[in-house]
């Protein structure tokens, strides 16, 4: 024991210490990183109550390694050992930059890009599922929030257990991600991936362009069809989406929208579902226009 401990003081004691330690803690970041995208359901589930441990600690390794730095720095001048102790401010400064210089480019060129979407199974009005655990919605948002804080994840991936009510997908599920800045989101099937974009109506006044079709689902799943959709956003009226004629008219044809070669001449797509129909029929159009050609497809409610 008393060997281990004397090794493990003449590392710290180590000119090398800072620069070793400080780049450590961007290895330790992204380990973080790998453990929150792979067991965010484990992790959330075992440490919430200690999130503040998650949060800080890297900090405090930040600030020990420099107070540790400093002390011998003053005990090397103490000693008289003048090259000693400017090796411990070079090589501090060394390593304080090397950290910032190898985090900056983790952040910008990797982080973001390492972490696949996140998949939730629709388990039920109020129940969420990441792998086989089951989650509240409120126990969902802490998940959310805190993948969405450690690796900058921004897309999620539902897959339907169960059929629920739109209204129920937007309160527990849509909300929540919307809230935490993830707005990248899809139904994941058995044979493929269809994206869309979410927006509640507050976000859609860049969507205005001359050409966007629309598919409205009315109640009980009934379609019709907009060529030419167009969106006016009434912020003061309770934040509602609004426009001329209540959506447009929404009387083209069928093939206005899904003719061969139509998504050509469109930026977007949008899907306006009336809030008391079942989500299968919301993925079935959002995998519809996704397979017709259209490369973003938005979805909102009304009511």
């Amino acid at each position: 024991m008393k060997k281990v401990f004397n090794i493990l003081r003449r590392v710290v004691a180590s000119v090398w210490m800072p620069p070793v330690a400080l780049v450590g803690i961007v290895l330790a970041i992204f380990v973080e990183d790998v453990l929150w995208s792979k067991y965010p359901a484990l992790l959330v589930r075992y440490m919430h109550a200690c999130e503040w441990i998650v949060s800080k600690h890297l900090g405090f390794i930040l600030i020990l390694v420099s107070a540790i730095s400093a002390v011998l720095f003053f005990c090397d001048l103490a000693r008289k050992k003048w090259r000693r102790a400017l090796a411990r401010v070079g090589l501090f400064a060394v390593g304080f930059a090397t950290m910032w210089w190898i985090g900056d480019c983790y952040i910008h060129n990797f982080r973001g890009h390492q972490v696949s979407a996140i998949e939730i199974c629709v388990a039920g009005k109020d129940t969420a599922k990441i792998g086989e655990k089951s989650f509240s919605p409120d126990e969902l948002f802490k998940i959310l929030r805190l993948v969405r804080l450690k690796t900058r994840a921004d897309s999620v991936a539902f897959v339907i257990g169960e059929d629920i009510g739109f209204q129920d997908f937007w309160s527990c599920f849509l909300n929540r991600c919307s809230v935490v800045g993830i707005w990248h989101l899809a139904f994941r099937t058995a044979d493929g991936e269809w994206p869309f974009l979410y927006t509640d109506g507050i976000h859609v006044d860049y969507m205005c362009d001359p050409k966007i079709a629309a598919v409205r689902i009315g109640e009980g799943g009934v379609l019709s069809f907009e060529d030419d959709f167009h969106l006016d956003v009434v912020e003061e009226e309770e934040n509602s989406v609004a426009n001329q004629g209540g959506f447009n008219l929404f009387n083209d044809s069928e093939s206005a929208v899904f003719g061969d070669g139509v998504s050509a001449r469109y930026v977007a797509a949008a899907v306006v579902v009336n809030s008391n129909c079942r989500i299968s029929l919301v993925a079935a159009c959002v995998r519809r226009l996704n397979e017709a050609g259209f490369s973003t497809v938005y979805l909102f409610t009304y009511e």
